[in-house]
């Protein structure tokens, strides 16, 4: 269960009763009462790991800046995951204050369930700071399919400098502009050719130099280290021998997990992989120098005394573990990444091992502002103030995209497991405790520990995940003769709505809008495109709407007497990849 969130003024006010609580704390000297908010900065990477920020190669750190600067003076959480481990969906979680996808409705990178038109912005988190008085910014990546955008500038942005068109790292358009707490605003289209993340960096330090006496909120969302992950000129021979070997790498035996990991690994290429780690690693250097430009412009400003910075990333990546390379995957390497909280008044070079996940990153932005709003996070301010708070061991995973799955990670009986369940009907499930590379599966095995574990952790899933079709193809039919495709779905609460949202079915065949069954008898031949809308019955605590899926199927009908062509299962989707 998860602890109340507590107000900052609450937290400062208990450590001033008892400094001496906790090893991790906030210090003696706190900022008198009247002064302003803190600014914060929240820098997001694309795809980087949690394990890149403290790692060393050659003799040499790879980000020595964020050593240094963020590592080195506030807290280190080494427990941190997304729920969602693909950009466009945990973008959305942040920016709208703290939310799980099936929350935010955006689901994947790309439509009809994702991408940035399905955000709701006019209730985002920009709006809520700016209605408090902070100046906003957003410099980087806004969120998938935004270079479609045509310079829409979403509410609440002070400054709005996104990316919304990239060719290449020397090559992209940003959308310059502002948006009002009332309604969206057009930007100007800024092609440039300087290296992507410099540019980034300088109209950062810009924002920050020109904020005037307000409190700010800068979102600095670099492209880095994304693939193809160019790194800047003068970084590109670094680490030149460097080839990751560790975890679960070119793990051979996969007979334990779903056959689409087989498929996908037969693909991979040890030595292709190995070059685009080391361009991964590159292209962190300039973000590196970018997070010493932002730290001298807040320190010129005097204002380092009342500045938080929180740095993390949007997913993680898997760099060969199980021979797959990429995110989406429920492994360990994809969901997990860096979360570093650098905060006046901590005690520096702190490390958290709590459990804790990206929907308390917005949370604990609305406590630093002091926004009184509800989200699916926890504030990690009591956490900052005190390591003994008692903390979540359990949360939610999903992926509603190419890949299908939602699961489970949780402490059961002393140990802590992941209970993995795919669309295809595949299952997983890894004792983390003894296993923490997930090597082997342990959902066949008739020990009672795990059968005990395995139906506590499938009740636990069961309550927590979003709405999903997870029917992904419709089987061919024959005129005349009856046809029934009940689709199936998991999450989300009944009743449900159903309904076609594009295209038509073939003559003679309707959709029940209340169990989701396609069924008739076909008047004949025919072959239509149509995509089926669900809708449940609960209410979106950000959005105010039921959370709601959309499934593209194609329905062929053949002839009377005509035999039916080889069916081919749902096609398996490789996730790794996305377009910005």
């Amino acid at each position: 269960m998860k602890p109340k969130t507590v107000p900052l003024v609450a937290v400062l006010l208990a450590l001033m009763l008892a400094p001496e609580a906790s090893s991790l704390r906030l210090g003696r000297h706190q900022r008198p009462s009247g002064q302003p908010k803190y600014n914060i900065i929240l820098i997001l990477t694309d795809d980087q790991r949690w394990d890149t920020v403290d790692m060393t190669l050659d003799g040499q750190d790879v980000m020595p800046a964020l050593r240094e600067e963020l590592l080195e003076k506030g807290v280190d959480f080494t427990n941190a995951f997304v729920s969602t481990p693909l950009c466009c969906p945990d973008r959305a979680s942040l920016l709208s204050g703290g939310y799980y996808a099936h929350n935010t409705g955006v689901l994947t990178n790309e439509g009809p369930n994702g991408g940035f038109e399905k955000f709701q912005d006019d209730d985002a988190l920009s709006v809520r700071l700016r209605q408090a008085g902070y100046r906003t910014g957003l410099v980087g990546k806004y969120m998938n399919r935004y270079a479609l955008s045509h310079a829409y500038v979403p509410p609440g942005w002070s400054y709005f400098a996104g990316i919304g068109g990239m060719r290449s790292w020397f090559d992209y358009n940003v959308v310059v502009g502002k948006g009002s707490v009332d309604g969206p605003g057009r930007g100007t289209v800024e092609p440039s050719e300087e290296y992507l993340t410099d540019h980034l960096r300088e109209r950062a330090v810009d924002f920050i130099e020109t904020s005037g006496t307000a409190p700010f909120f800068l979102y600095f969302s670099p492209v880095a280290p994304h693939e193809p992950a160019t790194p800047a000129p003068g970084d590109e021979t670094l680490f030149p021998e460097f080839s990751y070997e560790g975890r679960g790498s070119g793990e051979e035996d996969l007979s334990d997990k779903p056959a689409w990991a087989s498929y996908l690994a037969s693909g991979y290429d040890p030595a292709q992989n190995a070059a685009f780690v080391r361009e991964q690693l590159r292209s962190l250097r300039a973000i590196d120098r970018a997070i010493v430009s932002l730290v001298d412009a807040v320190r010129q400003r005097g204002a380092l005394d009342r500045t938080v910075f929180i740095y993390t990333s949007d997913n993680g990546y898997l760099w060969g573990e199980h021979r797959l390379s990429g995110k989406a995957f429920a492994y360990e390497e994809s969901i997990r990444v860096p979360l570093i909280v650098r905060m006046p008044g901590l005690l520096p070079r702190q490390e958290s091992k709590a459990v804790v996940t990206n929907v308390d990153i917005g949370a604990t932005i609305n406590d630093l502002a002091g926004l009184n709003r509800v989200s699916d996070g926890t504030s990690l301010l009591p956490l900052l103030a005190d390591s003994s708070t008692a903390w979540r061991t359990e949360f939610l995973i999903q992926n509603h995209g190419g890949l299908r799955w939602s699961g489970v990670r949780a402490e059961v009986g002393g140990r802590t497991w992941k209970y993995i369940e795919h669309a295809t009907g595949e299952r997983e499930l890894y004792d983390l405790s003894t296993d923490p590379f997930e090597m082997t599966s342990r959902h066949r095995d008739p020990s009672q520990i795990v059968r005990d574990a395995m139906k506590a952790l499938k009740l636990k899933l069961a309550g927590m995940r979003g709405l999903n079709i997870i029917s992904r193809s419709a089987p061919g039919g024959q005129a005349g003769t009856a046809y029934a495709f009940p689709i199936a779905t998991w999450g989300g609460r009944a009743p449900f709505s159903w309904s076609v949202t594009a295209g038509v079915l073939p003559i003679g065949l309707t959709l029940d809008p209340a169990t989701g069954l396609i069924s008739g008898t076909p008047e004949g031949p025919a072959t239509e495109r149509v995509r089926i809308r669900v809708e449940d019955s609960s209410v979106s605590p950000h959005s105010g709407h039921p959370q709601a899926f959309e499934q593209d199927y194609v329905v062929a009908i053949r002839q009377s007497g005509q035999e039916p062509s080889s069916h081919s299962p749902d096609a398996i989707v490789d996730m790794s990849g996305d377009q910005l």
